[in-house]
């Protein structure tokens, strides 16, 4: 008996494979929330003209009334991925940044897949007397944020606005002036925007001391692991008007010592509450230091009837020991051009001595400074970093460790020869010097960590500030009892 030939039914296979692809994308589909990780955060744009998709006035702001969160942040926690938008106004230039993030099925912290940044060169201060024109200057940052996250994560992702120093020098009419135009500009985008208090508000030294600490320490992964607090890592920042020390404390000394002060924060990461050590100089910042650095020597020789012309000639033309002989340098600072010249005779050869002299005074005893930070190791971010990059300490590419002492090192270099196209690289490596040894009481030996990004991603205060952002949100949700 012949054998019967059995042919395939293609027709029933090719539709059964279709079904079972359909099925598998929709699964993950669902799985990873729509979006595919870093593809769902374009590279680096630049600003647009046009704001592709939303319009002002088309979408009402999102109140405080509990339905309405419930909803909104409902429908972003069983997704895979949620996004914060984060601006910094800053002195020089206003600043955004987008952070995408994934949640953790496992328990353990969000993770941070990509971010998108761009910023103006011209800070919200300049338009003091022209909201409209800051306006102008934050909606091109704000079409970068609609760009860059799925519109369908626009109802759920949280914008709001933090100025520093730029706005901190205003007065306070103009600078709400500015905060004003920008939060209205804010209700009419397609993003989560809560009360003005909430959303646009000038942030002090403290709270970016704090922000810094938690972007680092949650780059690193410490934070949401066991026994992190012995592990955290402290943040040393230097700024232009001022210098911040932030650390999570080990010892109840510290604790007991800055508690009366006002020194010792909270701050909210999931359901912990870490306590921060976090102290603020305003003043003792790079660029206002050498400023009252140079005050301080035109009063000290302004009494003496031989000094340089009285060691000044105006409020903007100095003299000053920290420069060698013949040498004179410009500089600029709050808007105001200064002019400095050396007050060493032919004979000095070495500005190392009396400039550290000055500068030790000028220090005094502004610092407070806990015994515990003796033996902790700081990350160092800002001026300290970027002067380590100037002075050949490390390279911005690849960072590394640099220890106290290498800082007094290259400060006695920069101080016995003189480069023309950085001619206060002596005065602020002295200063540094000075603020670590005789400032915070660092050990020559002591180590810190000079890196502009960790695990890819760049190192600023906007991190923080983002997460805290919306852990806000996500307790006023909490509280409308559906979390």
């Amino acid at each position: 008996m012949a054998l019967m030939q059995v042919r395939p039914n293609y027709k029933l296979i090719s539709v059964l494979v279709v079904v079972a692809l359909t099925l598998f994308l929709v699964f993950t589909s669902m799985y990873n929330g729509g979006t595919t990780g870093r593809a769902s955060l374009p590279g680096h744009k630049a600003l647009l003209s046009s704001t592709r998709g939303w319009q002002a006035g088309s979408l009402p702001m999102l109140s405080s009334d509990d339905v309405a969160w419930s909803e909104l942040f409902q429908e972003s926690l069983v997704k895979n991925d949620f996004y914060g938008v984060m601006f910094d106004a800053g002195s020089t230039g206003s600043r955004v940044h987008i952070f995408h993030f994934q949640n953790d099925f496992n328990g353990g912290p969000p993770v941070l897949i990509a971010e998108v940044f761009n910023k103006t060169e011209h800070g919200l201060g300049e338009f003091a007397d022209s909201p409209q024109k800051a306006v102008e200057s934050v909606r091109g940052l704000l079409n970068v944020a609609t760009e860059s996250i799925p519109s369908e994560f626009w109802a759920s992702t949280p914008v709001a606005l933090k100025a520093t120093a730029g706005l901190r020098l205003l007065p306070l009419d103009k600078a709400q002036s500015l905060l004003d135009a920008v939060y209205q500009l804010f209700v009419q985008s397609p993003f989560l925007v809560d009360t003005q208090n909430n959303t646009v508000t000038i942030i002090d030294g403290i709270h970016e001391g704090e922000y810094i600490w938690f972007t680092v320490n949650f780059l690193r992964g410490i934070l949401g692991t066991q026994d992190h607090s012995s592990n955290t890592m402290g943040v040393l920042d230097l700024g232009g008007g001022s210098t911040q020390i932030t650390f999570a404390p080990r010892h109840q000394e510290t604790i007991d010592e800055g508690m009366p002060l006002g020194l010792i924060k909270q701050f909210k990461f999931r359901e912990e509450t870490f306590q921060l050590y976090t102290h603020s100089y305003l003043g003792l910042g790079l660029k206002e230091a050498r400023l009252e650095t140079l005050r301080l020597e035109q009063q000290m020789m302004a009494s003496v009837p031989s000094s340089t012309q009285a060691h000044r000639d105006s409020d903007t033309n100095w003299a000053t020991v920290c420069l060698p002989p013949n040498a004179e340098a410009s500089w600029e600072f709050a808007g105001v051009t200064h002019v400095t010249k050396s007050a060493n005779g032919p004979e000095v050869t070495d500005t190392f001595t009396p400039c550290a002299d000055l500068t030790k005074r000028f220090m005094g005893d502004k610092v407070y400074r806990p015994k515990e930070i003796a033996n902790r190791t700081f990350y160092s971010s800002s001026y300290f970093l970027g002067k380590s990059v100037e002075s050949g300490l490390i390279t911005r590419e690849f960072g590394g460790i640099v220890r106290v002492k290498e800082f007094t090192r290259v400060a006695k270099e920069a101080c016995r020869s003189f480069d023309a196209s950085n001619p206060f690289l002596c005065m602020d490596l002295v200063y540094i010097h000075t603020l670590l040894r005789h400032g915070y009481d660092f050990k020559a030996e002591t180590e810190l960590v000079m890196n502009e990004r960790i695990r890819g991603f760049e190192i600023s205060w906007a991190l923080g500030a983002t997460i805290d952002l919306l852990h806000s949100h996500w307790d006023k949700y909490q509280k409308s009892g559906n979390l």
